[in-house]
């Protein structure tokens, strides 16, 4: 994440450029955390004599929102809860959330709302309460213990210190909360699968399985090997995380693939894979009872998961290798059953129509553009601007993304023949990997 941490990084470009979350998404999160907290709710309604505020308002009191960049995730989170908090390592993206959050206008679905309303799902929609806090999301130390409702990282949990991570959100997590992981990766343009070749080499290079199977399979034995708190074999397990990882990727010409952040990049373009589940990296309790021990290592995990799949027939390797992860897991490795995880596999819901102009600007947020750029700082003087949707450039013309975008433009237009010209605008599609995970109620 350091490419977006420094001063020189178009914050406000990546703010308005970036693909919006559509509220599908939203409504299988949700729906996932209330499924949660319908035993806490039972049990407070008891406890407090049938208060329905105190019921209606507990698992909706305070979520996190890791690596919140410039806000886009976080103001629709704080729509659903008593108090939202940003968090991100980077001052600008904070500082173009912040100004983003000052000119939002009261009243719209996107918008923190400014009155206290219990609403039919049981979420206490109570707006205002929304503020970003500068630190790396590793770091909650600005948290108490069991305080959080909810956590997230929207495109940004391949960017974590897994164990440090997972250590932290288990610490401020109460019993019954959610953990929603989410992000998209390579994307394609509708209508036209043949322009796919062309943007996976721009973007990983001519073996772009190589780094995520690298990845994959270094966080991929973990999966079973929980450790006692304070063993060894725990502090072992946390150093072999694909976050202490260091991957070379070779140059390539005309390709961005050697300048993405690693393992990071990697992460992403293997579909949130080898991002670990907490229940490999968080020690397990201590028991003097042998049976209690057991159950720890099979059903009794800390954290149970889902995984939904946004990606249609785009990614079937990134659906086999959870499928792979989940068969393992009921089976059991080494003696050792996994955590509960549930897949489900449903249609893009990431979709954007874009001109060339848009998808320009769009390519110019890659944080590896920005570091390629430090590594030829005499690109910038031949980037061409683009007046207009023809304004793409001859061939050989202006910096790589020019170049990108000619190539692009000039297949279109062999697909669709001459007669037919450019079209204006194209249909963008990500595929998008969510991951859910539940702690255990105590």
């Amino acid at each position: 994440m350091a490419t977006f941490a420094k001063t020189a990084y178009d914050a406000a470009a990546y703010s308005s450029f970036r693909p919006v979350y559509p509220p599908r998404l939203y409504d299988t999160i949700w729906a996932f955390h209330k499924a949660g907290l319908a035993a806490r709710k039972r049990s407070s309604t008891q406890s407090s004599g049938g208060d329905e505020v105190i019921r209606n308002s507990l698992g909706w009191q305070r979520a996190v929102d890791l690596g919140c960049g410039t806000g886009q995730a976080t103001v629709e989170i704080a729509a659903r809860f008593e108090e939202t908090i940003g968090v991100d390592p980077s001052s600008k993206m904070i500082q173009q959330a912040t100004q983003m959050l000052s000119r939002q206008s009261v009243g719209t679905s996107t918008n923190v709302n400014t009155n206290p309303v219990v609403t039919e799902e049981g979420a206490v929609v109570r707006g205002g309460n929304l503020r970003y806090h500068q630190a790396a999301g590793e770091d909650l130390s600005f948290l108490e213990d069991q305080s959080v409702d909810f956590v997230s990282a929207a495109q940004a949990v391949h960017w974590f210190d897994y164990p440090k991570l997972w250590k932290e959100i288990d610490r401020v997590l109460r019993p019954g909360g959610t953990v929603a992981f989410w992000g998209y990766s390579e994307f394609r343009v509708r209508h036209y699968p043949q322009l796919t070749p062309l943007i996976t080499y721009y973007s990983q290079g001519s073996n772009p399985t190589r780094i995520q199977q690298a990845v994959i399979a270094r966080n991929l034995y973990l999966r079973f090997s929980p450790s006692p708190a304070g063993s060894k074999a725990g502090e072992e397990n946390a150093d072999k995380s694909s976050s202490s990882l260091s991957l070379h990727v070779p140059s390539e010409p005309e390709s961005l693939s050697a300048y993405w952040e690693q393992p990071g990049r990697a992460i992403l373009d293997g579909g949130l894979v080898a991002v670990p589940h907490p229940s490999t990296l968080l020690p397990l309790p201590s028991h003097d009872n042998e049976k209690d021990k057991a159950d720890d290592r099979t059903e009794g995990r800390k954290y149970e998961s889902k995984v939904v799949l946004f990606s249609g027939d785009y990614r079937p390797d990134v659906l086999e290798a959870f499928e792979t992860i989940q068969r393992e897991s009921q089976e059991g490795v080494r003696g050792k059953r996994g955590p509960t995880m549930t897949i489900e596999s449903e249609d893009v819901v990431l979709v954007k129509e874009m001109d060339w102009v848009a998808l320009e600007k769009y390519f110019r947020t890659w944080s590896s553009y920005a570091t390629y750029l430090e590594a030829f700082p005499e690109e910038k003087a031949k980037r061409v601007a683009l007046e207009s949707e023809a304004g793409v450039g001859g061939v050989g013309e202006g910096d790589i993304v020019n170049r990108f975008l000619s190539k692009l433009k000039r297949e279109v237009g062999t697909i669709r023949g001459v007669e037919k010209g450019f079209p204006e605008r194209l249909v963008v599609e990500w595929p998008l990997a969510l991951l859910l995970y539940r702690k255990r109620s105590e």
